[in-house]
């Protein structure tokens, strides 16, 4: 259809397989077909249309034309190759894609005119083919690497240039069809599905973990709640147990210390000096037995119960006094020298009465108790640069240096040599830290064995209310 062969009829054929194939038509002139390439000789090649009847060789290989209108003609055809030129080529393409080449080709003695030229084509050593598309080659390219294609033209006369044109070029994977990144690609994919899996996995299992840990907390708070619950059932029935005991014993002990003192003052007739000795044992062990029930209920009651003491202006001297005529009669059966240092002036702090009192019965009754007969325990109170300053002072037998960091922790019982039979529960000096730090007060020791203990308690300054003195106009001193 291309060459208008449905609308013409052939007359005259003529082959052989150096020459190709002729063919005469009945108006349209001649046909050659060669070497896939059909060329067609009309008006402009000196044959007019018109009908060819008839076709033949003669030995010098020239075909002679019968004709219907031009009668018998020769054709004489040129035997000179044409050149072959490839004007533009690609360095590289990519594979899947068409290289495509810009072709020229020029006959040297002009009978066949550049546009009229036809082309073949072989790729890689491959067989030759017809370029369909005139002066533009488009191949297409499947395979990756370096690639030849070699191009050569033809005139009409069926003359193919025996120097073919040759082009190189490269072909390379696109990107996203490189095998490197296909493996990436898919590398990715492995990689990304093992870590869903794996973050699923290790997702489920915290989950269940933290469920679980949950539950376990749960399950603590729980048993917490109910030892807390039962704890604290513990500690009121203790503290009620402890408060009622203390109640039960403190009351026959105050009678039996008010029935003493009776004895002492004989109202009721005299006493030998046996008896009066007798008597004062007797004051001695109810008054320690006292002060120790006192410890132990304060020691349950703990730090909680401070809170409840109120704190006013008083004068330590009255307490200090009052301590020390409480230990006047213990200190003088152990035939120890007691005295008392205070100047005759107010000693203002902000404190209860009970507890500084419960802090030097606790301070005298071990600098007592420690210090061996013919010894001395002096109750001083003074005024210092940094406030009002409490101290207990003792020629007894000393603490070692080791237990000085730890003497004021509860149930901490400094080694004492011989009189370690005289300890009680370890419990005082942990008692009297505490009233201190509710005063907001320091409380400090110094001792070395052998020779004796210093217990100071210092108020400070700013702990001391100032005291305001009024005077009335118009009044004399």
């Amino acid at each position: 259809e291309t060459q208008g062969f449905l609308t013409n009829r052939f007359i005259s054929l003529e082959y052989s397989e150096s020459e190709g194939l002729w063919a005469g038509t009945r108006s349209d002139g001649l046909y050659h077909y060669k070497n896939g390439v059909w060329t067609h000789f009309s008006g402009d090649d000196g044959l007019f249309k018109c009908r060819v009847d008839g076709l033949s060789w003669d030995e010098n290989g020239d075909l002679f034309l019968a004709t219907h209108l031009e009668g018998f003609l020769r054709l004489v055809r040129d035997t000179r190759p044409p050149d072959t030129f490839i004007t533009s080529t690609p360095e590289k393409v990519i594979k899947g894609e068409h290289v495509v080449l810009a072709l020229m080709g020029a006959d040297p003695w002009m009978e066949t005119q550049p546009d009229r030229l036809s082309f073949l084509w072989s790729l890689d050593q491959g067989p030759w083919r017809v370029n369909p598309g005139g002066q533009t080659l488009s191949v297409p390219i499947d395979r990756v690497g370096d690639h030849e294609i070699r191009v050569a033209s033809v005139d009409i006369n069926g003359n193919v240039d025996p120097i073919p044109a040759v082009a190189h070029f490269q072909a390379a994977y696109h990107w996203s069809n490189h095998p490197a990144t296909i493996v990436v690609f898919f590398t990715s994919l492995i990689i990304l599905g093992w870590s869903v899996i794996f973050f699923s996995v290790r997702y489920k299992y915290l989950k269940e973990a933290h469920q679980a840990d949950l539950k376990y907390r749960e399950k603590l708070e729980r048993e917490v709640s109910l030892q807390t619950r039962a704890l604290r059932q513990s500690d009121q029935f203790k503290e009620k147990l402890i408060t009622n005991v203390s109640h039960d014993f403190r009351t026959p002990l105050t009678n039996l210390i008010g029935y003493t003192q009776l004895l002492e003052s004989q109202r009721f007739g005299d006493l030998t000096s046996r008896q009066l000795e007798i008597v004062h044992v007797i004051q001695n062990n109810a008054r320690r037995m006292k002060h120790l029930i006192e410890n132990v209920a304060q020691f349950v009651r703990g730090k909680k119960n401070y809170p409840h003491y109120q704190k006013q202006r008083i004068d330590l001297k009255e307490v200090v006094i009052s301590a020390f005529q409480d230990h006047m009669l213990s200190a003088s059966s152990q035939d120890l020298d007691f005295d008392i240092i205070c100047r005759d002036e107010d000693y203002i702090v902000e404190g209860n009465e009970n507890l500084i009192f419960r802090l030097l019965d606790n301070l005298l009754s071990n600098a007592i108790k420690f210090t061996n007969p013919g010894g001395k325990v002096t109750l001083r109170i003074e005024k210092g640069d940094n406030g009002v300053i409490l101290s207990v002072e003792d020629t007894g037998i000393g603490i070692e240096e080791g237990d000085l960091p730890k003497i004021f922790e509860r149930f901490m019982q400094a080694h004492r040599g011989e009189r370690d039979h005289l300890g009680g529960l370890g419990i005082g000096l942990s008692i009297c830290k505490e009233i201190a730090d509710f005063h907001e007060a320091r409380i400090e020791v110094e001792s070395t064995p052998g020779e004796g203990s210093t217990f100071r308690v210092i108020w400070r300054a700013g702990s001391i209310p100032e005291v305001v003195e009024l005077q009335s106009e118009g009044v004399s001193d």
